[in-house]
């Protein structure tokens, strides 16, 4: 099992669908569905149960917990459990907007996805938060404008620097990855 599959699997856990989740992973829906067969083929079973309009984990992995063959397990989604097993936040990312030195939220202490709509936008295609980040937009409906879509973190980070000194020259500051 390599990372893509586990990332696969955590943005199908995280979205329970797998069109949304390929989208997320930047694949194609096909491809992701290939990976997660192949990971259920080497753990021996369904990781999902597979509905028309509703996918979900399966209990497999609750059962073993609760059996005690498993002392432990990390899932993104606890709440799929209800109150059979207990969930401990491991960890909390923070998520950060970046941006030019003179774009109006440099000079603000906190920013709201609300704010979000209409900024200019620098996509990172593999991003690991893409489908949460497009479900909090959706939610107050804010929406990016996505200038550039690129799979490579150092050049989104190239193009967050040369827009700020464009942004100097022109006197426009784009917003930059979220």
């Amino acid at each position: 099992m390599d990372l893509r599959e586990i990332r696969y699997f955590l943005a199908v856990a995280r979205t329970l669908n797998f069109t949304r989740a390929a989208e997320a992973c930047g694949v194609t829906q096909p491809s992701l569905t290939r990976a997660i067969q192949k990971m259920e083929r080497k753990l021996g079973g369904p990781l999902f149960a597979r509905g028309r309009c509703h996918t979900h984990l399966t209990d497999r992995l609750s059962d073993r917990l609760l059996s005690g063959e498993f002392d432990a397990a990390m899932v993104s989604r606890p709440d799929c459990y209800g109150e059979r097993l207990n969930a401990d936040l491991l960890y909390a990312e923070r998520t950060m907007v970046a941006c030019a030195p003179d774009h109006p939220f440099a000079q603000r202490e906190s920013i709201t996805m609300a704010d979000m709509d209409e900024q200019t936008y620098l996509m990172r295609i593999n991003c690991e938060i893409r489908s949460l980040l497009a479900d909090r937009l959706r939610e107050v409906g804010a929406r990016l404008n996505v200038v550039c879509r690129s799979e490579h973190e150092d050049w989104i980070q190239s193009l967050v620097a040369g827009a700020s000194v464009y942004a100097s020259c022109r006197n426009s500051a784009p917003l930059c990855r979220v």
